[in-house]
C-alpha cells in the first residue's frame, strides 16, 4: 500500500519551488539590466572609435590641404587622396594601412577582420563594425 506524502513534505516542496522561482525572477531582472549596461558601453565604445577615426582624418586633412596632391606620403605611407582630402584606399591592404596610420598598430591587432568592398573599408572587431567610405565622405559604425 502506498503512503501519501505528509502535508509537511508537500508544503516544504512548494516552498522550495517558490524560492527557486523568486531567485530565477531576480536573476532574470539582474541580467536584463546588466545587458542594458553592456549595450550602453558598447555604443559608447563605437562612438569613441568613430570619433578617433574622424580626429585622425581631420589631422591628415589639415596637413593635406596645405599641400594638396593626389598621391600623398604621410608617416612614410603612400596614399591616394581624393580632391576633398579623404584618403582613397584601393584594396584591403591599403585599408589595413589606413587603420594603422589613423588609430594604431595595437588597435589593429585587435581587429578580427578587414574588408575592402566597392571603395569602402570595413573594419570588424567582435561586436564592432566601422565602415569608411571616402566617396560618400562618411564613417559609420554598426
Amino acid at each position: 500500500m502506498k503512503r501519501l506524502p505528509s502535508t509537511d513534505l508537500v508544503r516544504t516542496l512548494w516552498l522550495r519551488l517558490i524560492q527557486l522561482m523568486v531567485v530565477f525572477v531576480l536573476l532574470s531582472v539582474f541580467f536584463y539590466f546588466a545587458q542594458q549596461r553592456v549595450d550602453e558601453a558598447t555604443q559608447a565604445f563605437l562612438k569613441l572609435k568613430r570619433q578617433d577615426f574622424y580626429t585622425a582624418l581631420y589631422s591628415f586633412q589639415a596637413k593635406w590641404f596645405l599641400h594638396p596632391q593626389s598621391d600623398w606620403v604621410w608617416e612614410g605611407h603612400h596614399l591616394d587622396v581624393l580632391a576633398n582630402g579623404w584618403p582613397q584606399p584601393k584594396n584591403q591592404s591599403q585599408c589595413e594601412q589606413l587603420w594603422r596610420m589613423f588609430l594604431s598598430e595595437d588597435s589593429f591587432q585587435r581587429l578580427s577582420q578587414t574588408e575592402y568592398q566597392h571603395d569602402v573599408c570595413i573594419y570588424r572587431q567582435q561586436q564592432f563594425t566601422l565602415r569608411y567610405d571616402p566617396l560618400k565622405q562618411m564613417i559609420r559604425t554598426d
